[in-house]
């Protein structure tokens, strides 16, 4: 079965059912799905600044995913990942490298719209 790490932007774009959202959708079916507790917090953000209903969000999180759990080993190759990618994708946050840690970590495909993840084999890019 297919693991995925379903990232911020890709979540907007499934919860707002566009074109792309719809293309993540069928690409995760009957497959195990991760999250991180960075990712529910900028949605959780976003939700709130839209006034769309933010528990409901969590909800949909909770009974959809798994959460990926900061530890040290992700608090470690997140700070790894993030000085290296930044030599190349100077936009590349922190939580982005926190994502590709969570990934790394569990064996996973990050699924995302955000083209900073672009090149990493760990990454599908949905244009």
């Amino acid at each position: 079965m297919n693991k995925y790490v379903i990232d911020t932007s890709a979540w907007i774009e499934y919860f707002n059912e566009t074109s792309k959202g719809k293309r993540i959708r069928d690409l995760i079916q009957n497959a195990t799905l991760l999250t991180t507790g960075m990712i529910a917090s900028e949605l959780s953000a976003k939700f709130a600044r839209e006034n769309k209903p933010v528990n409901e969000l969590i909800y949909a999180l909770q009974s959809m995913t798994k959460l990926v759990s900061i530890d040290f080993e992700v608090a470690r190759q997140t700070g790894n990942l993030y000085q290296s990618r930044r030599k190349t994708k100077p936009k590349f946050g922190i939580v982005d490298a926190h994502i590709l840690a969570a990934a790394k970590i569990n064996g996973a495909k990050i699924i995302t719209c955000d083209n900073d993840f672009a090149g990493l084999p760990e990454a599908i890019v949905i244009k």
